[in-house]
């Protein structure tokens, strides 16, 4: 996103947690979710599908791990944690 912003480079794939400030902020111009639907913190934003590439769609996965016998109260910190700035998108 640095290199975006900076001119480096002219195009990204970036999460919506990394790129919502940045495009809120007018520094990038987004050109569409890579979902196919739209993220609810940028509704103005189209699915790339719905932009121009009909069927297009890339999707991300981050799996967080623990040890199997680490307390579940301890899970559930980290899951609240984890989870909470998702909470804007």
């Amino acid at each position: 996103m640095s290199d975006v912003v900076a001119g480096h480079v002219q195009l990204i794939f970036a999460d919506p947690a990394s790129a919502v400030a940045q495009i809120k902020e007018g520094k990038v111009r987004p050109l569409g979710v890579s979902s196919l639907t739209r993220v609810p913190a940028l509704p103005d934003v189209p699915p790339i599908a719905e932009a121009g590439v009909p069927g297009f769609e890339a999707v991300s996965w981050t799996l967080f791990v623990a040890p199997a016998d680490t307390p579940a109260a301890v899970l559930n910190k980290l899951n609240a944690e984890l989870r909470a700035p998702m909470d804007f998108i």
